[in-house]
């Protein structure tokens, strides 16, 4: 093609034109295969072209098959979370219609309260109580000072559940003919056994705050006579038993006994009885 051009310029230098006409010849005849070179190359970028676009379309037709299966798999897994919603909420409604069944069933089938029926107290002889060794006091011949009036301890009630109290005159044990009690110690003389009480009482009031107190005389081989305190009265052995196991948790002496005995009495003590 340039060689046709510079050809035609080399000819169109001379004024015939013939040499102007053979110039223009040779350019036609080289133009055409210019183009035809030209042509090949936008042919062959045309038809890469025109596969990435076929393979395009192919990715979108298989994008667009996979989204139409995932919105059917999300279709389907939608219903199923309803169905089971709805098996849910039935489920609950039927247990909430068994429970509201039962509850009638259970009120009708619960047991009536029971009517506690005190037993009467019993009049035959009590078994025979093995006393325990005896602890007992020997206090100084030195007179004890004693107080003119019976002194009044008022129980706390905070160390102990169960009350203990005197039953002796209680009107539902009058035809009993046995009643129980505790014993403390022994003394030798009443005002010793007065401040004894007093003592124990004291220090104990929640235990024997409220129960009488008693004297018994009792002869013990080798050592004389002692008068036995006693406090009750109780109703039960197994009270008296109870307010022994308190005492003794306390480090104290305290077997059950019989409450029977003198009553000791500030009077006992300071008239000199015993």
């Amino acid at each position: 093609m340039r060689q046709a051009i510079g050809a035609f310029k080399v000819v169109r230098g001379y004024p015939r034109p013939s040499a102007r006409i053979a110039a223009a010849a040779l350019l036609l005849a080289v133009a055409p295969g210019c183009a035809t070179f030209g042509g090949k190359g936008q042919q062959a970028e045309a038809a890469a072209q025109a596969s990435e676009l076929e393979q395009a379309r192919d990715q979108k037709t298989e994008l667009m098959a996979e989204v139409a299966g995932l919105k059917a798999e999300n279709a389907r897994l939608q219903t199923r979370v309803m169905e089971l919603e709805r098996k849910a909420a039935a489920a609950t409604r039927n247990m909430q219609l068994a429970q509201a069944a039962t509850k009638p069933a259970e009120l009708k089938d619960a047991p009536s309260p029971e009517l506690t029926v005190k037993p009467a107290p019993s009049t035959a002889p009590a078994a025979p109580v093995v006393a325990a060794p005896e602890t007992i006091v020997d206090l100084p011949e030195a007179p004890v000072p004693v107080d003119d009036a019976p002194r009044l301890v008022q129980p706390t009630f905070a160390s102990t559940e169960q009350i203990f109290e005197n039953e002796a005159k209680s009107r539902e044990i009058e035809m009993s003919s046995v009643l129980w009690g505790v014993h403390l110690a022994s003394y030798r003389h009443a005002e010793e056994a007065v401040a004894g009480w007093n003592k124990l009482q004291r220090e104990n009031p929640d235990e024997l705050g409220l129960l009488e107190p008693r004297i018994e005389k009792i002869n013990i081989d080798g050592k004389g006579e002692f008068l036995r305190l006693v406090g009750g009265g109780f109703s039960s052995q197994q009270k008296a038993m109870a307010l022994c196991r308190n005492l003794e948790a306390k480090g104290l002496y305290c077997r059950v006994s019989k409450f029977g005995g003198d009553r000791l009495s500030m009077a006992d003590a300071s008239s000199g009885a015993y």
